[in-house]
């Protein structure tokens, strides 16, 4: 259970950190639609917040060695599957920009 939620995060952190880019916000929500500094902001510190508590909940947990082993590899699968998910299915994560 502790494994998924940190997953979950670290999807959902850097899923937050792609949406601010304008390029991958405009092919996830539409390609008419500015950010704006605000919003841009927002998407940036929620993203990285995520991403860092995920990180000291894995440090926390596992140790200082094991836990950032286990964050970096988690970070890695979490990435590639956004890359997957960005290039061939980037309105699946239409919901971040509402």
């Amino acid at each position: 259970m502790l494994i998924t939620s940190i997953l979950m995060i670290l999807l959902l952190g850097f899923a937050l950190l792609c949406v601010a880019m304008q390029r991958n916000f405009s092919r996830v929500a539409a390609p008419s639609v500015h950010l704006s500094k605000q919003r841009l902001w927002l998407l940036r510190i929620s993203g990285t917040g995520l991403n860092l508590i995920a990180l000291f909940v894995c440090v926390f947990v596992w140790g200082v060695s094991r836990g950032l082993v286990y964050w970096f590899g988690s970070a890695t699968m979490v990435v590639f599957t956004l890359v997957v998910i960005l290039t061939y299915r980037p309105r699946l994560l239409r919901w971040l920009c509402r």
